[in-house]
């Protein structure tokens, strides 16, 4: 139980939720907050609000690298503004986290075709099994940093 200190107690002293909470509550509590901050994130893409849905898949990330439908959202976001070479990395880690994901996988040959028109060549799934951005190190894609603000150039297809 949480003891009755008084206004002016409360106001004075930084209680944190781990002061209050126990372990298993606090990672259940972290467990919950992940969840809604998902679904704020899923909410915020449908809408449009890609830097919005950008920033609470971000939020996700922070706590559970290795969240699926984060990973798949944020590479989304980064398909819609068109950074095809890093929406291409995110969706490959969450088919990682879950192969065999025919969502993932078609969402990530769109975006291979996207990225090779856009590049005024021809796509197809064999050439997308082939290239060497799917055979790269994930170690490349840093989990927290704010692609959105980033533009795409040739440098970064080199890295592979």
């Amino acid at each position: 139980m949480i003891a009755d200190y008084g206004p002016t107690r409360c106001a004075d002293s930084h209680i944190t939720v781990s002061d209050v909470l126990d372990y298993e509550d606090e990672k259940s509590f972290l467990d919950e907050k992940v969840k809604c901050y998902s679904n704020i994130a899923a909410c915020h893409l449908n809408v449009g609000n890609l830097e919005d849905a950008f920033s609470y898949c971000d939020m996700v990330l922070q706590h559970q690298p290795q969240h699926c439908k984060a990973l798949f959202r944020k590479g989304k976001v980064l398909e819609l503004q068109e950074k095809y070479f890093l929406s291409i990395k995110f969706l490959r880690k969450a088919s990682q986290v879950e192969p065999g994901n025919q969502e993932i996988e078609r969402e990530m040959k769109l975006v291979f075709d996207k990225w090779a028109e856009k590049s005024e060549g021809t796509s197809n799934a064999k050439t997308m099994n082939t290239c060497p951005l799917f055979l790269a190190e994930d170690s490349k894609v840093d989990k927290t940093k704010n692609h959105s603000e980033t533009q795409e150039t040739p440098e970064d297809y080199q890295e592979i």
